[in-house]
């Protein structure tokens, strides 16, 4: 006992608290710097898949969030989703592209859409790219991101 009272007592605790403390902010640099959302000027958006595998004649959703990242400005913006592959669409045209016509949003604000996304009893296995591309009023450049559906 008295062996661990003379170990704790060499130990130098503000330099361990200091350390841990280095250690949490580098933690949370990487986990912003590695987001996988696509930032163009005031505008990012995220997309991803749910389920990300489906069979022929299957179906998904396609998760878009877009953030207005200005801390003052509202901005307007508008997106297009597509498919680059006839076999796959979007539930609510029937087609391989969804457009979201102009909306506004303000600072730090945040949108989520959901698009259903279906595979024809047609396509073959494979991986399919979806694209969304967000056109802002704040941006020259739009911003892109990319999902792909799996079809087993």
């Amino acid at each position: 006992m008295e062996q661990v009272k003379t170990l704790l007592s060499r130990i130098r605790w503000s330099s361990v608290l200091f350390s841990l403390f280095a250690l949490l902010i580098l933690l949370l640099a990487l986990k912003l710097l590695l987001s996988s959302a696509s930032v163009s000027g005031s505008v990012s958006v995220k997309s991803s898949i749910e389920p990300d595998v489906v069979s022929p004649a299957g179906s998904a959703v396609l998760t878009v969030e877009i953030e207005n990242r200005d801390d003052e400005l509202k901005d307007y913006v508008s997106f297009v989703s597509r498919s680059f592959d006839s076999v796959i669409y979007f539930n609510r045209t029937l087609s391989k592209e969804f457009k979201q016509d102009e909306f506004s949003i303000g600072p730090r604000e945040k949108r989520v859409f959901r698009l259903r996304v279906h595979s024809s009893p047609q396509s073959r296995e494979g991986r399919y790219s979806l694209e969304t591309t967000v056109y802002s009023n704040l941006s020259e450049e739009p911003a892109v991101d990319s999902s792909f559906l799996e079809v087993e």
